[in-house]
């Protein structure tokens, strides 16, 4: 049997941290499927704008030249 090779620190570590923003996003999306959008939108950069959709689904329009 081959030894196990030891894991970088710098893997093991983003693997932690991914898994707690998956966490993270995981109890806000189910926050927000129940009606509380706050730890949703908490995500979001501090300088960030939410606008949302324009009007109806504009995917076909061209933009200016």
């Amino acid at each position: 049997m081959r030894p196990r090779r030891r894991i970088p620190d710098a893997v093991a570590f983003r693997f932690v941290v991914t898994a707690s923003v998956i966490e993270r996003l995981r109890e806000a999306t189910e926050a927000l499927n129940d009606g509380d959008p706050g730890p949703f939108a908490s995500m979001f950069a501090e300088g960030a704008e939410w606008r949302g959709m324009p009007r109806g689904h504009l995917w076909w329009k061209r933009t200016p030249s």
